[in-house]
């Protein structure tokens, strides 16, 4: 079990491993990962609640990654 406290730092640490490209033979590839979550009972006390409230905290991270971070073409 991890605390809904927690979840927040877990998430930044996935999402951080993310931020340095890949390399896959000779290419780097750069990736981008959303996350999202929801927190028994915090966000939600059923299953359609639980995942209502991760594909909202998931879409807010697009959002904010959109606004920081905006695609470029190399």
């Amino acid at each position: 079990d991890i605390a809904c406290s927690e979840a927040d730092g877990l998430v930044q640490r996935v999402l951080e491993q993310f931020e340095q490209p890949f390399a896959v033979r000779e290419l780097n590839i750069r990736m981008r990962t959303s996350i999202g979550y929801g927190c028994f009972p915090e966000h939600g006390r059923t299953t359609e609640d639980l995942l209502t409230a991760a594909d909202h905290s998931m879409y807010a991270c697009k959002h904010q990654q959109r606004d920081s971070h905006p695609p470029t073409l190399h």
